[in-house]
Formats: structure tokens, sequence, C-alpha cells
């Protein structure tokens, strides 16, 4: 296997343990390994083509992998608590925030404070997510964009390929239309 191949591999397993654990640091390993392919490498044509039609699907499916994951809601000023205070127990004791739930004497209170918990939990764990996600898009963006740029533009038959990959990688209208426009040659665009 060609250092390329080892790092196209390398990509799609980081892609693919994104996409299971939502692990950022998967997707600057992608990111990493892409970066590096050396398309133009190979001297055979065919070859040469096949490796940047495999380059191009990665970085698509990278950029679909972070699309599909950024939340549009997401608020960074939201900030998880930092612990949830459990309920006073009968007696009036009052445990420290994040105590066990086990701890609380009376049912629905021990359920609501565990839900709280587990909320809070989920919470946290999403906007550490949104956060890193953040920096990262633009970077996958930025990078994948370049690729395209770099790869595709101002032979039509290599801008058809590449269109017709966006076209069935990219799911969100906004970036499939943001990367068709990378596209356009000036050749195409001369009156």
């Amino acid at each position: 296997m060609s250092d390329n191949q080892v790092l196209l591999q390398t990509a799609r397993d980081a892609e693919t343990a994104f996409a299971a654990r939502r692990d950022p640091d998967q997707l600057t390993r992608a990111v990493e390994a892409l970066e590096n392919v050396q398309w133009r490498e190979p001297l055979h044509l065919p070859e040469r083509g096949r490796l940047r039609r495999e380059t191009l699907d990665a970085w698509l499916h990278l950029v679909r992998l972070v699309d599909d994951a950024l939340d549009p809601d997401f608020d960074p000023g939201r900030l998880p608590e930092l612990a949830v205070q459990p309920p006073p127990t009968r007696d009036g004791i009052v445990y420290p925030p994040g105590a066990d739930p086990a701890l609380i004497e009376d049912p629905d209170s021990r359920d609501r404070y565990a839900r709280e918990l587990a909320d809070n939990r989920a919470y946290a764990e999403h906007y550490r997510l949104q956060s890193r996600l953040r920096p990262l898009e633009e970077r996958v963006v930025d990078a994948c964009s370049a690729f395209i740029k770099d790869s595709y533009r101002g032979n039509p038959a290599d801008e058809r390929e590449a269109k017709a990959a966006i076209q069935a990688v990219i799911k969100s209208p906004r970036r499939r239309a943001a990367l068709l426009s990378l596209l356009a040659s000036p050749s195409s665009t001369a009156p």
C-alpha cells in the first residue's frame, strides 16, 4: 500500500471513529492525513485520477460529517452547570452538588435529581463537542475548498467530476452551493 493509500485509509478510519464516538480529535486526525496526500505523485494518469477522486471523496465526507454534527441552535453563551444541587432530604440535610442520588429518600425528588444530573452531563458533553467543532469546521471547509480549487478548476471535465461528487455527498444546500461556486472557472464565466 502506498503512502497516499495509508493516508486515505487513516482519514477514513478517523471519520468512522468520529461517527461512532463523536471525538473531535478524530476529525483533526482525518484532516492531517488528507492534507498530506500527494495525489499528483503517481506517474500514471489513471492512478493519479483515481487518487484525486478518492481524496475529494474523503474531503467531502469529512465536510458532511462536520455539517451533520454541528448544532445550528448551539448557544456558546449557555454554559453547562458546574454541578447540580440535590434537593434537601426530609430531615433538611443538604448534600453537596453532584451527590449520589441514592442519598435522597423521596423517590420523586431522587428521580428528578437523577434526571437533572444526567441532563447536565449530556449537555456538558454536547457543549464540549460543539465548542470544539466550530474551529474544526473552518479548518475542514477551508482545506476541502483549497483542494477543490487546486485540483479541479479550469478543466470542464474535472469540474463536472467534482460537481457530481459534491452533489452526491453534501446534503446541506448552503454548503453544496458554496462548494460548487468554487468550480466556476474563469473560462466558463468569460463573455
